[in-house]
């Protein structure tokens, strides 16, 4: 069968595996309550296999132009979205797997996607320098967060969901705060790796607190040059925050 969205792109559904698969498993993520395992694919295609078994349950074949980057259910297990090496955002029915939007505006590799407690509003993050926020009920953006160099790696958004940090190629953790369009806050890594750690970044951080935290001194945060600044992570009170690079270094902050 074949499922389409007005003027959208057409993307096939299928029920069988095939017995030779063309690409490779690029992300995962979960469906909690479901038991299903959702993963894109460097053929730009989605597969959903069962938790428990590993059974393949169902695919989307050209899901994506290229390959898919980036997955992400919604909370409510509702819909999810994909995110592609071509720099297109796509939101997908679960239960039907029918696509219900694409978000077009990202000019290369979408790295990251995060969705608001309520999955109204998400954001994405992307190569070309952007974090964007979509408002997914009338399937528009409605901010974007552009940092001077570097692509973006990998976002996280706090608890208030109004201050979000990035990571990327500028071997930088930036605060953001939704609402204005520059940094709130920047703090680069130190030039060598320390041990320890020291500190929290806040939404209320001061500036000279945070730079405070990337300097060279014992009990500073853990922190690489070098291809350090790929993923980012907060903790679930938003009190501490992980990050990590291909420098096999992971950060404490």
């Amino acid at each position: 069968a074949h499922t389409a969205v007005a003027g959208k792109a057409t993307a096939a559904v299928t029920g069988a595996q095939p017995e030779k698969l063309s690409g490779v498993p690029t992300c995962l993520s979960f469906l909690g309550s479901m038991e299903v395992l959702v993963s894109g694919w460097s053929d730009g295609a989605v597969r959903a296999y069962d938790a428990r078994s590993g059974e393949f349950l169902w695919g989307i074949d050209s899901a994506h132009r290229c390959a898919i980057a980036t997955i992400l259910p919604s909370p409510n297990l509702k819909f999810f979205v994909t995110g592609g090496e071509e720099g297109e955002v796509r939101v997908w029915d679960v239960r039907t797997r029918e696509l219900q939007c694409e978000l077009k505006e990202h000019k290369s590799r979408v790295t990251g996607l995060k969705l608001f407690g309520d999955s109204s509003m998400l954001l994405s993050c992307s190569k070309d320098k952007s974090v964007m926020g979509w408002d997914l009920r009338k399937q528009k953006r409605v901010t974007t967060h552009e940092q001077r160099m570097g692509g973006i790696n990998g976002m996280d958004l706090y608890l208030n969901e109004t201050n979000f940090l990035t990571v990327g190629f500028e071997r930088k953790v930036t605060l953001w705060d939704i609402r204005a369009p520059l940094a709130a806050a920047v703090v680069p890594y130190a030039a060598e790796p320390r041990a320890g750690f020291g500190g929290s970044l806040s939404p209320s951080t001061p500036q000279s607190d945070m730079d405070a935290l990337s300097s060279t001194t014992a009990g500073t945060a853990a922190a690489a040059g070098g291809g350090h600044g790929t993923v980012v992570s907060l903790s679930h009170d938003n009190r501490w925050f992980v990050t990590g690079g291909k420098d096999s270094v992971v950060g404490l902050w």
